[in-house]
């Protein structure tokens, strides 16, 4: 370090330190950060239907998304037991529609039935469709024993009793973990 000039009406000691300029930090916490770096990333690009804020931080292992290959009434998302943090439900038909969330492997047919969850999702259209979008708390995601088959039904007086509709006109989507 090199000692310091006197400078007349000066002590060596007040002379003018130089600065180095630090960015200000965005107010981001820590674990957010790799969040909002993934989702600036994937911006636009169509790699995710939709991202989820802080679950890859809380969960171990990967995580599953599973969607429509097109407009259908059913969709099985996990074949086996699993966790499901989020799930997505867009009705494109003029009927309300029961979504409702089956823990089963095998195709859900008429009937009775006994849903582990259900979300009513009200008329849409092909231009203004409705929807869900419900995230599970991801330190307590929904269990399922056997596998997810997510259903749109047209009784929407009660859960219990499934029929499927004949339209066909809703998307699912979903993140889960499978067992």
């Amino acid at each position: 370090m090199k000692p310091l000039k006197a400078v007349a009406g000066r002590h060596p000691t007040t002379q003018p330190r130089k600065l180095r300029y630090t960015p200000p930090l965005l107010p981001v916490k820590p674990h957010r950060a790799r969040w909002i770096h993934t989702a600036l990333a994937n911006w636009n690009t169509g790699t995710r239907a939709f991202e989820m804020a802080g679950v890859e931080d809380l969960v171990v292992g990967g995580l599953l998304g599973a969607a429509s290959g097109a407009l259908e009434n059913r969709h099985q998302i996990l074949t086996k037991g699993g966790a499901v943090y989020r799930i997505k439900v867009i009705n494109f038909d003029t009927a309300g529609i029961l979504c409702l969330l089956l823990d089963q492997t095998a195709t859900p047919s008429n009937g009775a039935v006994t849903p582990v969850d259900c979300f009513f999702i009200g008329a849409g259209s092909a231009t203004i469709p409705t929807f869900v979008d419900y995230t599970y708390p991801a330190y307590a995601p929904m269990q399922m024993a056997n596998g997810l088959w997510m259903v749109a039904s047209t009784v929407l007086t009660t859960p219990f009793s499934l029929t499927q509709s004949a339209t066909g006109k809703t998307f699912f989507a979903a993140l889960a973990q499978s067992a």
